[in-house]
């Protein structure tokens, strides 16, 4: 009785707590848009190095995340981080940039030490925030924001087909058309 009296008080004290998580990271796409990240920046623990290509089925299919990559410094316990953004849409060569606060109490522990945060970017600068429990089939969705267009950032995608991995590929295959109702349609206008 008296060791919980004394986890108690060093957790109440901070000496204890739940602690710095890992993150097991992901980036996908909407089924209708396709995008190449030009950056993603997490707290202080990530920073999207190059150009990367992304598109998903994050709106059909489950698991949405993919290409999973684990960073190796971790988040903190409970201080809420900043999620930064910029990308072009492949269809519109039209970038967009937007950042996002997120609560780290809010992402599904996947493992002792880790949780599972996903970036999905959609069409007309939607950036949603997942954090799913894919061994129970749990969808997340913990922050999203419609984003700002960043005219000085658009690009003709195509041109640099080559220069990116999968830009090729992402490039030739045919896409369904944005829903009607898809958030963050007035930020098109």
């Amino acid at each position: 009785m008296r060791f919980l009296a004394l986890a108690g008080t060093l957790l109440l004290s901070g000496c204890i707590s739940s602690g710095p998580k890992r993150v097991d990271l992901s980036m996908t796409s909407f089924s209708y848009s396709p995008v190449l990240i030009t950056q993603a920046d997490i707290a202080d623990v990530y920073r999207e190095p190059i150009p990367t290509v992304r598109f998903g089925m994050a709106d059909i299919e489950a698991p949405r995340s993919t290409e999973t990559m684990s960073l190796t410094r971790p988040l903190s316990g409970t201080d809420e981080f900043q999620i930064t953004a910029q990308w072009v849409e492949l269809l519109t060569n039209r970038a967009w940039q937007a950042s996002v606060t997120v609560d780290p109490r809010e992402l599904t522990t996947i493992r002792d030490d880790r949780v599972d945060l996903i970036l999905i970017f959609g069409a007309n600068g939607h950036l949603v925030i997942g954090s799913d429990d894919d061994s129970k089939h749990i969808n997340k969705d913990v922050a999203e924001t419609c984003g700002l267009r960043v005219p000085e950032a658009d690009r003709d995608v195509a041109a640099e087909a080559n220069a990116h991995a999968k830009l090729a590929s992402a490039l030739a295959f045919e896409y369904p058309p944005v829903p009607t109702d898809a958030p963050c349609l007035e930020a098109a206008q």
